[in-house]
């Protein structure tokens, strides 16, 4: 994982480039990084620093704990159940490292290098949660709050492309096309032939 990722290119991803590149352009003309500088700007306990040094990028390396093959477990009754990824999940003991933290000293274009920095260690068992499952929520800032703490060399390499959404090409607007029909009849005949021909009615 990465807090960064790679543009949608018009080769591959040409449909994406169509309809979910505009909806994201709606929200951060930087819509393929979100910004790390608050983590090293804020100290455990509160306070700021007001010289920041962040790396260009993070990259998460995932350190496996599950066997490849399938793993299953026997019930009372004697029939054997795979168990579930959640639930192997569970098993893995606290103080197990989870995640390897890289961080880029600069762009790949200038040299840079990728460097161990960190691990992301459980400090505890892993717990089913509904606040984890219905509440929890992880803030993305545009990767321009990072750029402010960029030198002008990291901010000129180009590894973070900003769509203007000043382009009509690339927003999608707020006309409504005038093409579905106003009677109830036409309508859902419209529906029904778009479901059964494309899967979607729209």
């Amino acid at each position: 994982m990465s807090n960064v990722v790679k543009p949608f290119d018009k080769e591959d991803h040409d449909i994406e480039r169509q309809t979910v590149l505009k909806k994201m352009v709606e929200a951060n003309q930087r819509p393929f990084g979100t910004a790390i500088s608050d983590i090293a700007r804020c100290n455990l306990d509160g306070s700021t620093e007001d010289e920041v040094k962040v790396p260009y990028r993070l990259e998460f390396k995932g350190i496996p704990q599950f066997k490849h093959e399938k793993e299953y477990v026997k019930e009372d009754d004697g029939t054997e159940r795979w168990v579930w990824w959640h639930e192997q999940l569970r098993g893995i003991p606290e103080d197990t490292n989870i995640f390897e933290v890289w961080g880029w000293t600069a762009p790949e274009k200038l040299d840079g290098e990728l460097v161990h920095i960190a691990d992301i260690k459980l400090l505890s068992e892993l717990h089913y949660s509904e606040f984890g499952d219905n509440r929890l929520f992880f803030r993305h800032q545009s990767i321009g709050k990072d750029r402010k703490h960029w030198p002008k060399a990291w901010r000129r390499a180009g590894g973070d492309p900003f769509i203007s959404k000043k382009n009509e090409e690339n927003i999608w607007g707020t006309d409504v096309p005038d093409t579905w029909p106003e009677d109830e009849d036409e309508a859902k005949a419209m529906y029904d032939a778009q479901v059964a021909t494309y899967g979607c009615p729209f």
